[in-house]
């Protein structure tokens, strides 16, 4: 009896423990079956929140430049009445701006987007030209929009440019392709050729390239132009190692017509007025050594050998504080705002007489009218023109 009793305790034990063992597989399963359901709607948040911040990013985009292409648009009706282009100050002008149209930065029904900040700079202290391509010439005036002593006079000018798709952060930059020199007055790089200057724009298997093409600038004074004055032409040439003229500011006498090597480098050499340069090569120059032959407006011709290239200029006056530049372009600035996020845009207007610069390189330009003859030869040399009637 005892013994029947015994046995059957252990059945009732083991069946106990069947029952123990399946409730503890149970809920570990629950436990995994909840964590991958709470992981997936985490996921699932995480995907959601991330499309949001990308819709309402993308539409912060659009309102920002919403707010570029309401400034333009006012910028073209004072324009095309002949009236001055005036500036928001430095501070975010919204409301009761000249700026808006139907005096609303509303962009949605709801409020909720918007460009919430917006800064027009008609006298800005830089010149950004983007995308300037080989065989087309740019016209850039240089005017201080101060004026009337000779402290505003213009005392130094820098350019800093690259390649036009390089970035300019410096990321994705190569200059161990560019000749190698190291004194000033070089000659103007060789396409592709063999040797130390040579140039080489297209990026080899390393990624090795010249992303910063040679720069002709001509330059000339607005007194030259019925007087005499500053006025000259010279070259600047990216290196992969530089030169002297690579941290110092190179003075150059009219008419000359030196190639000057030009240091380049991710970490662009910190010669430009207030700090390094917009972009990766720098250089500065004084387009005239004497203050009484300089003048408060000078005029850039510029042009890109090879490859396009951005280009950022600037300029101080005697005492070497950065100017304000007149009659060149117009500074746009927007920010839009949806549902808490933000960008910033920061475009340029062509603003003045020069806004349709972009020339073939062998084109004849003048700040005035002019008459032009032409003569068909052979022919009879006494056939000459009549006297014009003028521009």
């Amino acid at each position: 009896m005892i013994k029947k009793m015994k046995d059957k305790d252990k059945k009732r034990f083991g069946s106990n423990q069947s029952g123990y063992a399946s409730f503890v597989i149970t809920f570990v399963t629950l436990i995994v079956v909840s964590l991958i359901v709470v992981a997936f709607a985490s996921d699932a948040r995480v995907e959601q929140k991330s499309s949001l911040a990308s819709n309402l990013a993308t539409e912060a985009y659009y309102a920002a430049q919403s707010g570029i292409n309401d400034a333009y648009y006012v910028i073209q009706k004072e324009v095309a009445a002949g009236d001055q282009p005036t500036s928001t100050g430095p501070n975010c002008a919204t409301s009761g701006s000249a700026y808006l149209v139907n005096n609303s930065n509303q962009i949605a029904g709801n409020g909720s987007t918007e460009y919430n900040c917006l800064i027009v700079n008609s006298t800005p202290n830089s010149l950004q030209y983007q995308d300037v391509v080989p065989g087309q010439s740019l016209v850039v005036p240089v005017s201080n929009a101060s004026t009337g002593n000779s402290s505003d006079n213009i005392n130094t000018i820098t350019i800093s440019w690259e390649y036009y798709q390089s970035t300019v952060n410096g990321d994705n930059l190569s200059f161990i392709d560019c000749p190698s020199n190291s004194g000033d007055k070089a000659t103007l790089p060789a396409l592709n050729s063999t040797g130390s200057n040579s140039f080489d724009p297209t990026p080899d298997s390393l990624g090795h390239a010249c992303d910063a093409p040679p720069l002709q600038v001509d330059y000339v004074s607005a007194a030259s132009i019925t007087n005499t004055g500053p006025y000259g032409t010279f070259f600047l040439e990216p290196t992969s190692n530089g030169g002297s003229a690579q941290d110092s500011t190179i003075s150059i006498s009219s008419q000359q017509e030196s190639v000057y090597p030009v240091y380049c480098n991710e970490t662009t050499p910190a010669n430009a007025p207030g700090g390094a340069g917009e972009y990766a090569c720098t250089q500065t120059f004084i387009p005239s050594s004497n203050y009484e032959a300089a003048d408060s407006t000078f005029y850039l011709h510029i042009q890109t050998f090879y490859q396009p290239a951005n280009i950022s200029i600037t300029a101080t006056n005697p005492a070497g504080n950065v100017i304000d530049f007149a009659n060149a372009q117009i500074s746009i600035d927007s920010t839009g705002s949806a549902g808490g996020q933000l960008k910033r845009l920061d475009e340029r207007v062509c603003y003045g007489q020069f806004c349709n610069s972009i020339s073939p390189i062998g084109a004849l330009q003048s700040t005035q009218c002019i008459n032009k003859y032409f003569s068909v030869y052979p022919g009879d040399s006494n056939d000459v023109p009549g006297t014009p009637a003028g521009c």
